[in-house]
């Protein structure tokens, strides 16, 4: 019997991660463009330095959407996360497409970006204290939000 459970469990594992690795490889560009850092932070457990970075969304609608961040000049610094999509922030509806940064006790954390034409905000995961949560579940991030714009080409 438990022979038979752990087989079931590894082919269910295998069938997962063929169905999300094909999603992830298959998904669709939904925005690109730029937008500029004024100073060091926290992408999950990647540390983005002060500068200029392209951006693409690709959207995964099993899983949200994979963003890509490359410094400009730079591309051998790919760096890839996945963005849970969730209902834009009141506050956002009718602005431009924005890239948020949370300033807490951890130092500025970028937890999530607001695309304007789709009306979406994707959120990144937050590591913070060893611990890694969902910015939007956490309270250690209340203090001070920054909203970074992003420059998307026009279609």
């Amino acid at each position: 019997m438990e022979s038979c459970r752990k087989i079931a469990t590894a082919l269910f594992l295998s069938v997962a991660v063929v169905c999300l690795t094909s999603g992830l490889a298959s998904g669709q560009t939904v925005s690109s463009g730029d937008f500029t850092l004024p100073h060091e932070a926290q992408w999950g457990k990647h540390t983005l330095a002060k500068g200029t970075y392209h951006y693409t969304v690709r959207d995964n609608s099993m899983m949200g959407a994979m963003v890509t961040l490359t410094p400009e000049g730079d591309s051998s610094h790919e760096l890839h996360m996945m963005g849970l999509q969730q209902s834009p922030d009141a506050s956002l509806k009718g602005s431009d497409s924005t890239l948020i940064v949370t300033h807490g006790q951890d130092g500025d954390m970028l937890r999530g970006i607001y695309l304007a034409g789709d009306s979406v905000e994707y959120m990144f995961p937050v590591h913070s204290k060893g611990k890694t949560v969902m910015a939007g579940n956490s309270k250690e991030n209340r203090e001070v939000t920054m909203r970074i714009p992003v420059h998307a080409p026009t279609k």
